[in-house]
């Protein structure tokens, strides 16, 4: 059955931008989009500010946008019918039955890591992080597991275009030894953060190679008493593992 109504033009141009910055897969400013569109630039600024108010799009510190860390949110019921969540989210679940801590799916959005899924700790332990929390690539056990599914060209733009920043005393901030790390994850197939992102807490990650278009990773979180190196070591097989069972099924 077919219903007559006027349509919002504003509205499919919201979604024409929305839609561009999830396939372009990188921050674009407001000339960039409007080109890109063909509308008028004070017709994309405005649409950018609406959304960036909403929290559907953030602005980066070169002044250009990417999607924002509430789109992920509402979207976040949407994605339970997607094939990666609803393939990782039992796998998530295992992790931390085996594991006592809080598993975490991770993709990429620009310069982000984004928590698509988690699965809380059994303990009395939890990580506040939740759905739709993004942080930098830059740094942490996630990111780095989404970087080494980078090209060196793209590794190397990307390190040549961004700071590094220094969230603790242990955060990597040379572009050398940072590149050195990534290289170690994508020869080693595993991530660790020891206390680089927050003191006192540790984490192990492996990267999903299930997308071409959206890299994807999934790590664990603890305290550095709950994860100290030798465990840091056979946990991080263990989600090796688990990734390759994920990948499988991503193939079936």
């Amino acid at each position: 059955m077919s219903v007559e109504f006027k349509a919002v033009p504003a509205i499919y141009k919201c979604f024409d931008l929305i839609d561009l910055l999830s396939k372009t897969r990188k921050s674009l400013g407001i000339s960039a989009i409007a080109s890109a569109l063909g509308y008028h630039r004070s017709t994309v600024f405005n649409i950018v500010y609406s959304l960036v108010d909403l929290g559907i799009l953030e602005r980066d510190d070169e002044g250009k946008f990417h999607l924002g860390s509430r789109f992920y949110q509402l979207s976040k019921t949407a994605g339970k019918s997607t094939n990666l969540v609803q393939t990782a989210r039992p796998y998530l679940e295992e992790i931390n039955l085996k594991t006592g801590l809080t598993a975490f799916l991770v993709v990429r959005s620009a310069l982000n890591a984004v928590v698509v899924e988690k699965a809380d700790s059994i303990t009395g332990f939890k990580i506040s992080t939740e759905v739709g929390h993004s942080h930098s690539l830059f740094v942490g056990a996630g990111g780095k597991a989404l970087l080494c599914q980078l090209t060196d060209h793209d590794l190397d733009h990307l390190l040549a275009t961004n700071d590094l920043v220094a969230f603790t005393p242990f955060s990597c901030v040379d572009k050398v030894d940072f590149k050195k790390m990534i290289q170690k994850v994508q020869k080693e197939g595993v991530a660790f953060d020891r206390e680089e992102y927050t003191e006192g807490i540790h984490a192990v990650a492996v990267p999903l190679y299930v997308s071409k278009t959206i890299p994807a990773a999934i790590y664990v979180v603890g305290l550095k008493k709950m994860l100290p190196e030798k465990r840091l070591r056979s946990w991080g097989e263990f989600i090796k593992h688990i990734a390759d069972k994920i990948q499988k099924k991503m193939t079936v």
